[in-house]
């Protein structure tokens, strides 16, 4: 993992995430909902590479869905949240304190013949095409 940011968060709903790439290059991230977030919330995952520097390819990794049906899509959201704190009990995320520590990307699920690049996760969620948060999180496949 290289680098992590969080150019988007609404603070109507959550308190500015702090993130950054630990030294074991895991992701820390964490923040605070302060009110809940509306149940009409959807999540968008993709998975970008580069090509001459620019994030631009895309790979075929692209999930946009409601945000608590994502708890049950086992390869790459369920993981993804479930980090962060989220669970089927409590969703859509009451406020509280959300986070994790050391987290990679998983990886040994990507096809064995994966192409070595350089890839940056896109992660939103959004109500009615408002951004309520947005985390980019890029990382290299040797």
């Amino acid at each position: 993992m290289r680098d992590s940011l969080c150019p988007v968060y609404d603070a109507e709903y959550m308190t500015e995430p702090d993130t950054y790439v630990d030294d074991n290059n895991g992701l820390f991230f964490n923040f605070s909902i302060i009110k809940t977030v509306p149940s009409t919330i959807e999540g968008y995952l993709a998975i970008i590479g580069a090509s001459m520097g620019e994030y631009v390819v895309d790979i075929g990794i692209n999930l946009i869905m409601p945000f608590c049906e994502m708890l049950d899509e086992p390869l790459f959201m369920s993981p993804l949240l479930q980090m962060f704190g989220f669970n089927k009990d409590n969703c859509p995320p009451k406020p509280g304190v959300y986070g994790s520590e050391s987290y990679t990307v998983p990886t040994s699920m990507f096809p064995e013949n994966f192409p070595p690049n350089q890839y940056k996760i896109a992660f939103e969620i959004m109500n009615e095409g408002k951004q309520i948060l947005v985390i980019d999180v890029y990382f290299d496949i040797q």
